[in-house]
Order: C-alpha cells, then structure tokens, then sequence
C-alpha cells in the first residue's frame, strides 16, 4: 500500500474485438470487388455487408477499401490483410472439416413442380445451403402425385385448387393465373384488345387437369364449345413449351413473370384470376419437423419476395 502517495494509474490496453463474421464477410467482398456480389454469395444484404466491412475497419483503425465511383479496390493495407485472412480461413474450415462427424444432420427428399424448381429452388439454392449447412436437399423435379406414405419423398410442393383430407398441409402462397399466348396468335385475333376473344383461340389442355380451362372461364362468364384446334397435353410444363408457338394456355402468373417476359410472350391481366395455391405436403405429423420447417420457411420468404 502507498500511503499519502499518488501513483499514477497507466490506462490498460485492450485489444479491439474482431468479429469471425466481419472476417469472412471482408474475405468475400475483398475477392468478388463488390458489396452487393457479397451479398449474394451471402444472402445478406448490401448495407449489412458494408455495416461489416465498416465495423471491421473501425476496429483495425485502418480503411481496407479504396471506393470509387468506378468500383470497389482493397487499398494496400487490404491486399495484405487479406492474404493473412484467406489462409487463415481457409485453415479453420480444413480444421472444422476434418473433426465433423457427418455434414449433413438432415437429408430431405423433396417433391417439386417445375416453375417453383426453375424460377425459385434453383436459382437462390447456394443461400439455403449456407444458412443451413447440415440439411441435404435432394430434388425431384415433376407435376406426379405421390403417395407420400409409401415414398422416399419427405416433402411436395404442388399447386392445387383444392385438396384432399390425406397428410398435413401448409398453404405457401396463393397463385394468381393469367392466359398468355404468343404474339403472332395476339396479333391474329387482336387478343390485347379484346382479351374475351380467347374464346376463338385454340386452347391448350392439360391432361393431368382437364377441367383447368372449363373452370377458369365458367368464372370469368365465358363460353367456349370443344375445337377440333384445341392442343392436348400431358402436364404443365408441355403447355408452357406449347404455347410459345401454339394456342392460349393457362399460365401460373404468378410463378412465371419471368419466364413470360424471358419468351416474350403476351399476358391478360383483366383475366387474371386467384386460383388455386402453392401447398407444402407431408405425410400426417411430420410438417413441424425441425429440417421441413426450415425449408418451408426459406421457400416461404422466396415466394414473398417475389409478390
């Protein structure tokens, strides 16, 4: 003890905390020049990666970027930074590899129609992998019923206007449908001004829903007798090939906006309709298991995004 002394108290140091995330955030962004391709390879944000990027640099004390008008640059102290960082990365995860038991926890087998594989599962599956590294997606990509009892098939998502009593549902998001044709047939019948004379169109069925079309125009107060013009089809996907050269057929406005756009084809908004909905099936008491859960929820906040 000092007594009738005053000592001076040196101020302690202490080491700024660096963030793992903010490490492998900065690691993408420094390799790809860009916050927003960061984003996307991290299904975050922009402003969440730059938030990031900032807090990392506020606790070196030291900008990593040059940034530009013209882009974004690692500035000299980045080019250093990162060498370090990429192989320290890269260190931990040959690191968490070699001591994991198994990646995957949860393998699930999953039952899709065509428009919601190709325009929402494929496209943004790298993010779902990332934010859910220990579930397996396995795919199986057509409009087949199954028997969800008796196949290896843990989730479908299907398209219905109404559904039986069998297996547990979740309503995913309602489906708004438009007709669309090619333009030469919209030319032909003058289809974008009088969007009623789809009646004196040749119309594409579909055999795995006959009465789609006989439905659709019963509710928009329209009559149409059988043509011998009429094209016959197999499924879905056969008709949204079909109609890029034939007929008018009953699209999935809501799930195909790309798709109508990408082909240039010709839609009807005053003959959209809400018809039928987006459904995830399981079989009875499986719907809240942990991996299904968490793959609706994604699927879920996909279709929303689109909306």
């Amino acid at each position: 003890m000092n007594y009738g002394v005053l000592v001076e108290k040196k101020p302690s140091f202490q080491k700024p905390h660096i963030s793992l995330n903010w490490l492998k955030t900065f690691d993408v962004a420094a390799r790809v020049n860009s916050f927003k391709l960061a984003a996307d390879e991290l299904c975050i944000t922009p402003s969440a990666v730059s938030q990031q990027i900032k807090e990392l640099e506020r606790a070196l004390g030291i900008p990593l970027f040059n940034r530009k008008s013209q882009g974004l640059y690692l500035n000299e102290a980045g080019q250093i930074y990162w060498q370090e960082i990429r192989t320290a990365l890269s260190i931990i995860q040959s690191a968490t590899d070699k001591i994991r038991p198994n990646k995957y926890q949860y393998k699930l087998k999953i039952s899709l129609i065509p428009p919601i594989a190709n325009h929402f599962i494929f496209p943004n599956l790298a993010c779902f992998n990332k934010q859910h590294p220990d579930i397996k997606l396995i795919f199986e990509v057509n409009e087949k019923l199954v028997d969800l009892n008796t196949s290896d098939v843990d989730v479908a998502i299907r398209y219905s206007s109404s559904l039986g009593k069998e297996g547990d549902y979740e309503k995913l998001t309602p489906v708004l449908v438009q007709p669309v044709c090619n333009h030469i047939l919209a030319q032909t019948l003058d289809l974008s001004a009088n969007p009623h004379n789809i009646v004196n169109a040749p119309l594409i069925h579909m055999s795995n829903t006959p009465s789609m079309w006989t439905d659709f125009l019963k509710v928009m107060g329209l009559e149409k007798a059988l043509s011998v013009n009429d094209i016959y089809v197999n499924d879905y996907q056969a008709a949204m090939s079909a109609v890029l050269s034939q007929g008018v057929a009953i699209t999935l406005y809501s799930l195909e906006k790309s798709y109508i756009k990408q082909h240039n084809l010709v839609n009807f908004p005053s003959l959209q309709l809400e018809f039928g909905a987006i459904y995830a099936v399981t079989a009875k008491g499986r719907l809240q298991e942990t991996a299904i859960e968490h793959f609706i929820t994604w699927l879920k906040s996909l279709l929303k995004s689109s909306d």
